[in-house]
This record gives structure tokens, C-alpha cells and sequence, in this order.
């Protein structure tokens, strides 16, 4: 795949990208002051420095924070290089987004891009979570879902712990009811996303339970969409090594692969990694059963039933280590 001509639009295009993206998930002018001018310009720098601009796009891997997308990326980039015979430098940059400098894949590698395709909490701004799908029209998409339980306790650990740019000072429950954080923009990305079902050639759903329960035969389901089709068993299950819970903290902890997704926190504790836990049903540990009710009894009444949630039955916790074949990250 040839490189865009117009290097100076190209340049422009990403400056665009990066401005809409500062305004996006940067803490707004109107909270911190000096601090929060101060987050902006380095999260400009930051972005300016990682992101690449494709001409094109084959399909796109979407979903909501924390709903498993590093876990499944990190299982895609493997299958990736071995399916096409990619050289393992590959594996940092395979996927869009990229860092500054890195080459497009080869023409004959389907280009991929992993997104939470979202506005990331700006202050009151939930409404305007995913406006619109046209950029998917005629392109396939991998969905992930995850149990909104889980995904909400996940989110408040990464803002609670992780992030410094937007930290959450609140306790779990009242993430649960927040505006800005909580499980109403969960439910709305993901009526947004059936509400606009047919724009895409194709979408196929990933929820994160299945994952666990069966990661080759879910991930395997998955690949053969995205184009790589008869993926090998020895492929399948080098991917679900290279995805293992134990590899994906080691690869955080060292900067293995040098990707945003997977990058070491600053703050160097047990809470503020992103690979943390990996658990179905972990929800119990933290939220009050009044929070419970009251997310199963929204879900209920809001999110269109294919997506399968609530689940039908309780179950106690599953670890990644204890579910058949599943060993995952956040």
C-alpha cells in the first residue's frame, strides 16, 4: 500500500486528529486551570508523536473501555504476523493506530484498526458518544462487549488508579451513577451500535464471557472474519500464549511491544495496571448489591437483547487461570 502524496494534507489531517482528540479526552479548561492547560498540551504531544494516518481502513476492531479490547488486540497482532508471515517487529505495529515513523502494513495484510470510537468522558457529554457509524459503511467490525458489572468496576480502577490526566476521586458505586463516567454512556455506545447494525458490511460480536469460557474457538471465529481464513490450530493457540494473562503483565511491566494500549503506569502499583485481573463476576467484590440491582434492572429495560446481557444465570467469579482455555487482561 502506497503512502498518501499530499504529505502537507496528510500533516494537516493529523493535526486535526489530534486536536479533536485533546478535546476529547483532555480535562476541560474550565477544571484545573493551569494543570488541566498543562494535561492538554502534553496529552497534544503525546498523540502528535503516535499517531500515523492510513489511507484506508479493511475493518475495525470497536469497543467500549475495558470490555477486553487490549486482551483481543494483543491475540490479533500475533495472529497477524503469523498468518501472513510478518517478521515479529510487526507485532508493535501491525494494527492502526501507530506511533510516528512506523510503516503501513504490507499490502496484502488487511488493515485493522482497534477503537473505543467514542468521546472518552468529556465533562456532561455523554449524548454525544458516537454520533454516527459512516466511516464503517461497507467495512467489517469485531464488536466486544463485556458485562457491564464488570466494565464499570474495570473503569473505575483505570481512572480510580491508572489515569492521571482525568482521575476519578468518587467511590465505585457513584461511578456506577455518574454522568461523565457511568453506565448510561455504556448504554448508549451500545444502542448507538445497534441502531446503525446494517452500515457495516458485517459485525461480529465478541462478548467477553464467551472469551473466557472458550478463547480458540471465540478468537478463532473472530480471525476467520477479519479475512484469515483456516487460521492453523498451532496459530490459534500461539496467539492465546502471546494474550496469556501472565505475558500480557510482563510485556506492561517491561514495554514489550511499545503501544499505548499496553504501556506501563507511572504509579507502579498493583491497582494501576492495566492487565489487573481479568475475572467474570469480579463485580462482586466491589459493588453494593443496591448497584447491582440497578444495573441489571437498567440493562434490562435498555440494551436490545442480542448483545445478551444481563447474563441468565449467576455465576460465582471466574479467573482467567480457572476458565477453559480463557486467560485474559482488561
Amino acid at each position: 500500500m502506497r503512502q498518501p502524496k499530499d504529505k502537507a494534507a496528510t500533516r494537516t489531517t493529523l493535526s486535526s486528529l489530534v486536536n479533536r482528540a485533546v478535546e476529547r479526552i483532555g480535562p476541560p479548561p474550565s477544571r484545573g486551570g493551569e494543570r488541566a492547560a498543562a494535561t492538554r498540551a502534553r496529552l497534544r504531544r503525546l498523540l502528535a508523536r503516535n499517531t500515523v494516518v492510513w489511507p484506508h481502513r479493511d475493518a475495525y476492531v470497536v469497543g467500549y473501555p475495558k470490555v477486553g479490547n487490549t486482551w483481543f488486540q494483543v491475540m490479533l497482532r500475533m495472529a497477524l504476523v503469523r498468518y501472513y508471515n510478518l517478521d515479529e517487529a510487526w507485532l508493535s505495529q501491525v494494527l492502526h493506530p501507530q506511533r510516528e515513523g512506523d510503516e503501513p502494513p504490507p499490502a496484502h495484510v488487511p488493515h485493522i484498526e482497534v477503537t473505543y470510537d467514542m468521546t472518552s468522558f468529556p465533562e456532561g457529554d455523554y449524548p454525544r458518544v458516537q454520533r454516527d457509524h459512516r466511516r464503517y459503511a461497507g467495512k467489517r467490525v469485531v464488536l466486544l462487549i463485556r458485562d457491564p458489572k464488570d466494565t464499570l468496576v474495570s473503569l473505575y480502577m483505570h481512572y480510580a488508579y491508572r489515569d492521571e490526566a482525568t482521575p476519578y476521586w468518587g467511590t465505585v458505586d457513584e461511578l456506577v451513577y455518574d454522568r461523565e463516567f457511568g453506565l448510561t454512556k455504556y448504554l448508549q455506545f451500545y444502542r448507538a451500535w445497534h441502531r446503525d447494525r446494517r452500515r457495516p458490511s458485517g459485525i461480529h460480536l465478541v462478548r467477553y464471557e464467551d472469551m473466557q469460557a472458550d478463547t480458540a474457538g471465540v478468537f478463532r471465529r473472530a480471525a476467520e472474519f477479519l479475512g484469515m481464513r483456516g487460521i492453523s490450530d498451532a496459530i490459534i493457540d500461539e496467539c492465546i500464549a502471546f494474550g496469556s494473562f501472565d505475558n500480557m503483565r510482563r510485556m506492561e511491566r517491561e514495554n514489550t511491544l511499545g503501544i499505548v494500549a499496553l504501556a506501563p503506569s507511572p504509579r507502579g502499583i498493583e491497582k494501576a495496571y492495566k492487565v489487573r485481573r481479568g475475572v467474570v463476576g469480579g463485580y462482586r467484590d466491589h459493588l453494593s448489591e443496591a448497584t447491582i440491582a440497578y444495573i441489571d434492572r437498567r440493562v434490562r429495560r435498555e440494551l436490545p437483547p442480542v448483545y445478551g446481557y444481563p447474563r441468565a444465570a449467576a455465576v460465582a467469579p471466574v479467573a482467567p487461570t480457572q476458565a477453559r482455555r480463557g486467560l485474559g487482561g482488561s
